[in-house]
């Protein structure tokens, strides 16, 4: 019943998410897409490529939460670790699952966000990616994407569970109030640290790295071209909206979880 309660709780808080902070993810997309110096960002479209995260979010999240409360109970009850290694081990293995699911979405997204027209249509550039270089393309940059996942996730789920209970007793907030602050510093704190490999990641995906170059030869190629501001394009605005959607996505995460499962228990009650 938990499972199922954890399932719904994620789908439903990416995808109000993801709705929310679209526009934001593609800007900051077309701003690392862009080379050497800042040019006037498109306006146009700001939505391109939204039905691909659609279709991938709900089970990815789904996946990554049943993954991530999983692990944490299973690693609980089979060892004894510090809070931090649990909830670090926990979120890396959700990561690494989730990402198989959200990879080709990235893919065809971050083309989408960068294409315009007709060229923008998911289904579209799909196609295309698949008659080019076949499911490869679509596979393209997995290890890019776990390579920027797994350290924000290493970063911001210790961090968010520490400061979630902090908030909690030294303001005695609620469960989903103490979530959202919480994820909010931890995830603008991570999404900064690691804007250099999301960097790496976008121009790869985007196909504009040599394929055989290796993400770090891709981040020295950056740097060599564009210095240290290279990789760290659309960092402030990664961290700003990581923070708006972290906040929210954890904070809806257990405001809907204890509701699901409250209904639950309200229905279990009159069935008795």
């Amino acid at each position: 019943m938990l499972t199922v309660a954890w399932k719904q709780a994620g789908a439903i808080a990416a995808f109000t998410v993801d709705m929310l902070i679209y526009p934001l993810d593609t800007l900051k997309t077309r701003i690392q897409a862009a080379r050497g110096e800042p040019q006037k960002l498109a306006l146009k479209g700001l939505y391109n490529g939204v039905g691909s995260v659609v279709a991938a979010t709900l089970p990815s999240a789904a996946l990554f939460f049943t993954t991530y409360e999983g692990a944490k109970s299973l690693i609980s009850q089979h060892a004894s670790v510090p809070m931090p290694v649990l909830h670090l081990a926990s979120s890396s293995l959700a990561e690494m699952v989730s990402c198989g699911i959200i990879a080709p979405a990235e893919v065809i997204k971050q083309r989408a966000q960068v294409a315009e027209g007709a060229e923008a249509r998911s289904l579209a550039i799909a196609k295309s990616i698949l008659r080019e270089t076949g499911l490869k393309g679509l596979g393209k940059g997995y290890l890019a994407l776990v390579g920027r996942n797994l350290p924000f996730t290493a970063i911001q789920f210790p961090l968010y569970e520490y400061l979630r209970q902090r908030f909690r007793e030294r303001w005695s907030l609620t469960v989903p109030s103490a979530s959202a602050f919480g994820a909010a510093v931890a995830g603008s704190t991570a999404a900064w640290i690691t804007t250099p490999i999301d960097v790496v990641k976008t121009r790869v995906m985007l196909g504009r790295a040599h394929t055989d170059r290796s993400l770090v030869q891709v981040a020295q190629d950056i740097l060599r071209a564009e210095g240290v501001r290279g990789l760290f394009k659309g960092g402030g605005l990664r961290a700003a909206w990581t923070a708006l959607g972290s906040g929210i996505y954890l904070g809806s995460f257990e405001w809907g979880k204890r509701w699901l499962q409250g209904r639950r228990m309200d229905e279990d009650v009159v069935g008795e």
